[in-house]
């Protein structure tokens, strides 16, 4: 029989390998019974939902890091536009015309792209690197004044916030929206159903092959009430260093 396992004092990352380990041990089991596989499977679906729900960021972390990516790329421009306006009018020809060149392209594309809105931004920002990567004269114009660094920090910046952007939208979709602490329920359940059919198994029929099963999700049960157990004494042993009394600087004898 399967022993109690206690998955309601683990911690929620405990909880996502424990499916996983109690998944491989009973994943083979299940292609040989077609009563059992259903079980199974739904043990692996919610696994993999909690895995996605432990893994995804909140639509507010995202924002936050869209935040920082926007303005990462704003202060490339912005710094790319100042530096190429100030060499166009230097008095070396090299440098004015490369720095003329950069502004031209910058004024073709829309000059503060900036400050736009993030949406036209993101789409005059794919334009304007469209024509660094495809036209050679924009590109030894930026080698000329050495400007490749604000180049770097615009891509850089851009790219991560299209990523994060992508992440945001997904995250806003129907339906994926369920905590991890929710996830975390629905596979203990999952897994609660799965264990009680193993134990039916052993009690009313006395298979031997079940009893196998059990043997080896015992022992992962094991692994962690050990666990456990070990967390709640170093929690006890804690709190009575915490609750034990003091000496006051007055107590002390001479």
């Amino acid at each position: 029989m399967i022993k109690p396992y206690f998955y309601q004092d683990m911690r929620i990352n405990e909880k996502g390998v424990f499916g996983k380990d109690v998944l491989a041990a009973a994943k083979p089991y299940g292609e040989k019974d077609p009563e059992l596989k259903p079980l199974v499977d739904d043990v692996s679906t919610k696994s993999q939902i909690l895995s996605k729900a432990l893994d995804r960021l909140s639509v507010a972390d995202i924002t936050k890091l869209m935040n920082e990516d926007d303005d990462q790329r704003d202060s490339g421009i912005a710094n790319l536009e100042t530096y190429a306006l100030s060499c166009s009018k230097r008095k070396d020809p090299v440098w004015a015309n490369a720095g003329q060149v950069i502004v031209n392209a910058l004024k073709t594309v829309g000059w503060d792209m900036n400050y736009r809105s993030n949406k036209e931004e993101t789409n005059l920002i794919d334009t304007f690197l469209l024509m660094v990567d495809s036209q050679e004269n924009l590109k030894k114009a930026l080698t000329t004044i050495n400007a490749q660094e604000w180049i770097d920090e615009i891509r850089q910046g851009h790219a991560r916030y299209v990523q994060h952007d992508a992440q945001r939208k997904d995250a806003e979709k129907p339906g994926s929206s369920i905590t991890s602490k929710d996830a975390a329920r629905e596979q203990g359940a999952a897994i609660d159903k799965l264990f009680r059919y193993v134990n039916f198994q052993i009690e009313f029929k006395a298979s031997a092959t079940y009893a196998t099963l059990a043997d080896d999700i015992n022992k992962i049960i094991a692994e962690y009430r050990a666990a456990l157990k070990l967390r709640a004494t170093l929690a006890e042993n804690e709190k009575k260093k915490d609750d034990k009394p003091t000496d006051k600087p007055g107590d002390k004898k001479a």
